[in-house]
């Protein structure tokens, strides 16, 4: 979906600004912005519970 390599550019085949997905991510969830640089403990657990559904 996003192109790694040319990150924060226009992608000239789909006129699509690759850094628009971040952006939209980071402006969608302003509450979880505080737990963005946490460690959070069990969430290998968690993750492997959950990610079976």
């Amino acid at each position: 979906m996003v192109d790694l390599h040319n990150v924060g550019t226009f992608n000239v085949d789909t006129r699509f600004k690759t850094d628009y997905l971040n952006e939209l991510e980071k402006n969608s969830y302003k509450e979880a912005g505080q737990f963005k640089h946490r460690s959070f403990r069990y969430y290998d657990q968690l993750t492997a519970i959950y990610a079976k559904d």
